[in-house]
């Protein structure tokens, strides 16, 4: 890892920042409260960049607790001098100390909140992985926006799988199509291309999964987790275009997972996916991620993911390791950063 110089913008910040954000509305707030501690979940944003101002003018102490894996891998210069930054594995505590020079006293790993929910959800529903037995292997095709990968390509991707499955080359399955779409015409192209494919399921994220969430919504945040977390339960072998937060999951259930980075629609799209590949900020690839560049070497990870799935999530059981810490109670853990904070 390269390592940057303090964000040259924090000289001069308080002055520029005050030119936009109003702090008398919480200045009254806070007046209730004999203290006060700032909990941001985003190194990025106009609420985390208000929260940061907010934590400096007025003397707050502020604590940093990633909800995704590129707050400190690739979202630049952190917004704040953190009090603390909770730290969801060994490669964000190694982003935090050597790339953005955070002192260690002030790095608190506690593992990712997100897998202790699912953890916490599969105990209380006693969701468990079904055997396969005479039920028909599921294969989940995760898509993402148009903006990162091709959707040619991802059609390209989907298309041969199922038709591997109707040919019987990958026999008693079916496919799962969970494309990522921007507005509703993509919806109904993506609907009629696959219509009367009776072995192809096409379905869409959660909204409160991919950070979408509309106004009016009705279904309750829990409910769309608790409905997310059944239908990863339910696959078989999980394929992807380029990188989605998905894989973290598939992992954490034990299910073989493929990236696929074949995308040469456009050439600097595919040069960002590339240096993705290259870079590996994430390390996934270090740790074991299986990645494709051709849609017959992702058909032949397929096969041999779907012939020896145990083999497979061996092979990438240390992408976890990387980015977790398993073994930490987290609620303990941060309650008691907060006593020592607040002290």
């Amino acid at each position: 890892m390269t390592t940057p110089a303090r964000n040259p913008l924090r000289r001069g910040a308080s002055g520029f920042c005050s030119q936009f954000y109003d702090l008398d509305p919480l200045k009254r707030h806070l007046q209730n409260y004999a203290n006060a501690i700032v909990v941001q979940t985003g190194n990025w944003g106009y609420q985390e960049r208000f929260l940061s101002h907010a934590s400096l003018e007025l003397a707050l102490k502020n604590i940093l607790v990633p909800y995704t894996t590129d707050q400190l891998s690739i979202n630049g210069y952190l917004i704040s001098d953190f009090h603390r930054i909770c730290t969801q594995g060994p490669v964000e505590s190694a982003y935090a100390f050597d790339y953005h020079q955070v002192d260690r006293k002030k790095i608190v790993k506690l593992g990712m909140i997100w897998l202790r929910n699912l953890e916490s959800l599969a105990d209380a529903s006693e969701t468990k992985r079904k055997k396969v037995g005479s039920r028909k292997r599921t294969i989940l095709y995760a898509g993402v926006s148009s903006l990162y990968f091709g959707r040619r390509h991802e059609l390209e991707a989907v298309d041969r799988i199922i038709s591997d499955i109707e040919a019987g080359i990958i026999p008693n399955a079916k496919l799962i199509y969970r494309p990522v779409i921007s507005n509703p015409d993509e919806l109904r192209e993506i609907e009629w291309k696959y219509k009367g494919k009776d072995l192809l399921e096409i379905q869409l994220p959660q909204q409160s999964m991919i950070g979408m969430f509309q106004s009016g919504q009705t279904v309750p945040v829990k409910s769309e987790i608790a409905d997310y977390m059944r239908s990863i339960c339910s696959i078989d072998l999980f394929v992807m275009s380029c990188t989605t937060s998905m894989l973290l999951d598939a992992m954490f259930f034990k299910i073989p997972v493929i990236a696929n980075f074949y995308d040469a629609t456009e050439p600097v799209r595919e040069g960002l996916n590339r240096l993705l590949l290259k870079d590996d900020p994430f390390e996934l690839i270090a740790s074991g991620m299986r990645v494709v560049l051709s849609t017959e070497e992702m058909m032949s990870a397929v096969y041999a993911a779907l012939d020896d799935p145990k083999a497979c999530c061996e092979a990438q059981k240390q992408v976890l390791n990387q980015w977790d810490y398993p073994d930490m109670n987290y609620v303990e853990g941060f309650m008691h950063l907060l006593r020592e904070l607040a002290a």
